[in-house]
């Protein structure tokens, strides 16, 4: 994964919060949203390069000169296959590097550095990032992703992965398909 975007690293001198992502999608995606909030310049985000470097991480970013500045740590992860399982292996890579870590999800722990985990779609239920922008579809939308993909498979394309990979897929790319049919049209 490109950890050349969204680095680990403090560039804005003025930010009082961090956010500390998975991957590239969901940097790209809080920073939009925090963008989108008028709350860019004041939190700045960085990915991991997969939830598997969450301790790498943490330790790169509290060697940072700058660490000391921060008032606000978020992290936020995949809940996966299991969300509470997915917390707790956050909460302990916070507590092997001695900063706060809260005791449930969506909730700060207070001090000098106020601490967050998210985990999504949320605390209770399995899935990503995507499984979130799902939920946004109405049912009638969801119905004809997977009327796409059953013609795609009566077709003889084979459809690699589960229906519900599948799905986010077709989600994803329908901000892409959009974009391709108007640059056609100018």
């Amino acid at each position: 994964m490109n950890r050349k975007l969204f680095p680990i690293e403090i560039t804005e001198p003025k930010i009082s919060g961090f956010l500390l992502v998975e991957g590239i999608n969901d940097a790209i995606f809080f920073s939009v949203m925090l963008n989108y909030l008028n709350l860019g310049n004041l939190v700045q985000i960085a990915q991991m390069g997969g939830i598997d470097k969450l301790d790498q991480s943490l330790e790169t970013l509290i060697k940072l000169d700058d660490f000391s500045q921060l008032k606000n740590l978020g992290v936020i992860r995949d809940a996966d296959n299991d969300s509470s399982k997915a917390f707790q292996k956050v909460r302990n890579s916070l507590k092997r590097f001695n900063l706060p870590a809260p005791d449930q999800a969506y909730e700060y722990v207070n001090g000098n550095l106020r601490v967050a985990v998210a985990i999504v779609p949320d605390a209770n239920s399995e899935g990503n990032l995507e499984t979130l922008g799902l939920r946004t579809l109405d049912k009638s939308k969801l119905a004809c992703i997977d009327k796409y993909i059953d013609c795609i498979t009566r077709n003889n394309t084979p459809v690699k992965g589960e229906r519900s990979f599948t799905r986010k897929i077709v989600f994803l790319s329908r901000g892409w398909c959009r974009k391709k049919q108007s640059s056609r049209k100018t």
